[in-house]
């Protein structure tokens, strides 16, 4: 009985009742609830839980969902968030990119590239960083870069990328 309340209350006691609440309630406040629970630890078939998380219609659980998969997933984890990277949310795409910085090889370099935009200093920070932990390069040195000179690193980078695949 206490499962049942915990699902009609919409508070969680446990990770069963966490995930529960995440792919099984129809009200998008107790599936936030659920996944904000679900953050706090580690738990079995967590990937596989954020992954299905991935498909619900609030976008706060699919950017939670994102960033989560990164902290936790290996590198072949990074295929279930690339296609985030099109959603028409800013927000998701955002949380996204934060949830493949810890996953990205050099071959998704050409999907990251054209996030290093000049005119979003926030998006433009992530994928950069992104780039250059990734692959132990700094093309520039630049702190809070301005918008003319966010282009001009995204050029540098996109020169990098080009020369590291014909070597």
């Amino acid at each position: 009985m206490d499962r049942l309340a915990a699902f009609q209350a919409g508070e969680p006691r446990n990770v069963k009742d966490a995930v529960d609440l995440l792919g099984r309630h129809q009200d998008p406040g107790f599936r936030l609830a659920g996944i904000r629970y679900l953050v706090s630890g580690r738990f079995p078939n967590e990937i596989q839980v954020f992954a299905s998380a991935l498909q619900d219609s609030d976008l706060r659980i699919v950017s939670i969902a994102s960033r989560e998969i990164g902290k936790r997933g290996a590198e072949m984890d990074r295929f279930l968030l690339l296609s985030l990277l099109d959603h028409a949310d800013r927000g998701v795409r955002l949380a996204a990119l934060h949830g493949l910085g810890p996953l990205v090889i050099l071959e998704d370099f050409p999907l990251l590239l054209p996030f290093l935009l000049p005119n979003d200093r926030e998006v433009f920070r992530v994928a950069n960083r992104i780039l250059e932990s990734s692959s132990g390069e700094v093309v520039a040195l630049d702190l809070d870069p301005d918008q003319e000179r966010r282009a001009e690193i995204s050029a540098l980078w996109s020169s990098w990328y080009e020369e590291q695949s014909q070597g």
